[in-house]
């Protein structure tokens, strides 16, 4: 059996990467509408991305060279509206997050 998978995204590249582990030849398609990444347009992975990314052996090192969330901000005409902390072990969660890719989304008021 072969098969097509359709998006070259997060899901779609786990997916393909799955079925080439067990064996399943694989070939992604995706429209770009214009030209091609050089690197992620991720800024950040939620935490049950990181435990398929692991799953898969494709994490890495990306947790030693992320930074760890701790607080998400949101604003409104420039004032803080609402703080929401995030980061917290759950008994569903493995690996908290999300994790902020550095030099990737830079707070402008920093």
């Amino acid at each position: 059996m072969r098969v097509v998978v359709v998006g070259a995204g997060p899901t779609g590249l786990a997916t393909a990467c799955g079925l080439r582990a067990v064996g399943v030849p694989v070939r992604v398609v995706a429209r770009h509408l214009g030209p091609p990444a050089v690197t992620s347009r991720a800024l950040g992975l939620q935490p049950r991305g990181a435990e398929v990314l692991d799953r898969l052996g494709a994490l890495g090192d990306l947790p030693e060279r992320s930074v760890r969330i701790a607080y998400i901000v949101t604003h409104v005409d420039g004032r803080p509206l609402a703080r929401l902390r995030v980061g917290q072990p759950t008994k569903l969660v493995i690996r908290p997050g999300p994790a902020h890719f550095p030099g990737r989304g830079r707070d402008p008021a920093r």
